[in-house]
């Protein structure tokens, strides 16, 4: 499969075609580069080993797929392999209703600075043409929990996190992944040495210790280069007023086109030089974050659980509540103004809850609120699109 690139700066043709089983050494520069990207996320928890060890173990696996069924592609740019996609086929899961085979996604990468350039998604697009050519139609990928581009890559294609691993020493002891990498360190040894090619040259703690997903160090910048006080939000405080909040509630598991209002007025909340507020996950939450990055604003995620796992990617703050449902009530409280997109039983409480506690509350595509007389519910307001949503919160909140 040949395709038009137009996202690069010369628009080269980049070139998708099945992997052969004497192109396996082509490979190593670009698993190199997977490692790389693996060890520099903020939020990872478990060392990467050294390529050198890496690679002979990578190269066996590829061969042992190859030749059990499995497949993969490899994409060209101008002859030179910019990334690649191995798939592994599985028989019926025991537990999971998948058919009679399922696949699993075991490895995707892309040369560093090739990302954002079309490779990841045409890599995906001709997996997709394999398995739909085979009759497979299920696949499970694995990423890891601190990796938010790949998440929100996967999850745009309509993929979404069902099963968590998790990573231990039996009986509670320290880890010994971390044992290791520790005993690499002290030795100047793996990716410590001063000769390795993927050496490690800053002193710091496993990225897990060092900085949380989502965070960033006091006073610096934000994921993406935004500050710390975005533009938007800049004006209101040279101002010496406090930026107004506007909580969002919604649908967790929306439609593409719910997703798409819902990011649209993350874009025009962010425009207000609003701060967003909103549950932090995924569906509606995930798509008003995004729109306010997108639009260099700032939005705070009140996640339900203890840990950062689902925390939407694009949030800019993201706080860990560990109080489960009860935290509809302080989304609900942290907004001047409410506005609901979409949603079920969980986003009719966070109505009842904003109301009860006298916010104003702007329905975009949500309930319809009625009174025992049939008249509308005080204090709710239907809207039919995002811009109209943002007009009336800029109203309710005399902007």
């Amino acid at each position: 499969m040949t395709a038009r690139d137009d996202t690069t700066h010369d628009s080269t043709t980049l070139e998708v075609r099945p992997l052969r089983p004497d192109e396996i050494d082509s490979l190593a520069p670009l698993w190199r580069a997977l490692l790389d990207h693996i060890s520099a996320l903020p939020g990872a928890v478990v060392p990467v080993r050294p390529f050198g060890q890496s690679w002979p173990l990578e190269r066996a696996t590829i061969a042992r797929i190859l030749g059990e069924g499995g497949f993969g592609f490899l994409a060209l740019r101008d002859g030179r392999p910019v990334g690649y996609a191995l798939v592994s086929v599985e028989d019926a899961d025991p537990v999971w209703y998948t058919g009679d085979k399922y696949a699993e996604l075991v490895h995707l990468s892309v040369a560093e600075g090739e990302r954002g350039n079309g490779v990841g998604t045409a890599l995906l697009d001709a997996v997709d043409a394999e398995l739909a050519r085979r009759g497979i139609e299920d696949v499970q990928i694995g990423v890891d929990a601190a990796n938010h581009d790949a998440r929100r890559f996967y999850e745009r294609r309509g993929y979404r996190c069902d099963f968590l691993y998790y990573y231990g020493t039996p009986g509670g002891r320290p880890w010994a992944c971390l044992r290791r990498d520790a005993e690499d360190r002290a030795s100047r040894r793996g990716r410590y040495a001063a000769d390795a090619p993927d050496r490690v040259g800053r002193e710091q703690p496993p990225g897990w210790l060092a900085a949380a997903p989502g965070s960033r160090p006091l006073g610096g910048p934000a994921a993406g280069g935004r500050a710390a006080v975005t533009a938007a939000a800049a004006p209101a405080a040279r101002r010496g007023r406090p930026p107004r909040y506007v909580s969002v509630i919604g649908a967790s598991q929306a439609t593409p086109d719910l997703e798409r209002e819902a990011e649209e007025l993350g874009r025009l909340l962010a425009g207000l030089g609003a701060v967003v507020v909103c549950g932090g996950r995924e569906g509606v939450m995930a798509a008003v974050a995004r729109g306010v990055a997108e639009a260099g604003g700032v939005s705070i995620g009140l996640l339900p659980e203890a840990d950062r796992l689902h925390a939407a990617p694009d949030l800019t703050y993201s706080l860990c509540t560990a109080i489960g449902h009860a935290r509809n009530l302080c989304v609900a409280a942290s907004g001047d103004v409410v506005v609901a997109v979409g949603g079920a039983w969980g986003t009719l409480s966070e109505i009842a809850l904003a109301r009860t506690l006298g916010r104003e509350v702007v329905l975009l595509r949500s309930w319809q609120l009625t009174r025992a007389d049939g008249g509308r519910a005080d204090g709710v307001h239907p809207v039919a699109s995002a811009r109209e949503a943002a007009e009336l919160v800029r109203s309710l909140l005399g902007r």
